[in-house]
């Protein structure tokens, strides 16, 4: 989405772009960061990060599996490439599915997980669940 953005004449950038690429940097480069939008109350920017998550997803999911060398020429972040884990090609699916469901999200239209359980994105197999720990069992 970054490049995708970045791409663009500087005048059709969203106008919160300038203030947020630095930490959306940070965030595809030190991935166990993770990306905190708590911030963005606006409905707006919201909309329109959804919407250029939704526009970046059609490109990457379409595409062959990334490798760890390609991956290796990412700079996103001052001198760091995007984390690549492990040596085998990464299939651009569930990375894609993972942009969707984020987008869902932050138009509330994330449906509900089956009772008991968590969404779960970004695995080879696709969306899962998770089974939530039932807080009196003993851990």
């Amino acid at each position: 989405m970054i490049g995708l953005v970045e791409a663009m004449p500087a005048g059709r950038r969203p106008g919160w772009w300038a203030g947020s690429v630095r930490e959306l940097c940070v965030a595809a480069a030190i991935s166990d960061l993770g990306l905190n939008l708590d911030g963005w109350s606006d409905e707006v920017e919201r909309q329109e990060f959804a919407t250029l998550l939704e526009e970046a997803t059609d490109q990457f999911g379409a595409r062959e599996p990334v490798t760890a060398g390609e991956a290796a020429g990412w700079i996103v972040l001052d001198d760091l490439p995007v984390i690549f884990r492990g040596d085998q090609p990464m299939d651009t699916k569930p990375v894609a599915e993972l942009a969707r469901a984020l987008a869902d999200l932050l138009r509330g239209q994330l449906g509900p997980p089956p009772p008991g359980t968590w969404w779960f994105y970004g695995s080879p197999g696709g969306r899962s669940t998770l089974r939530m720990r039932d807080p009196g069992a003993d851990c």
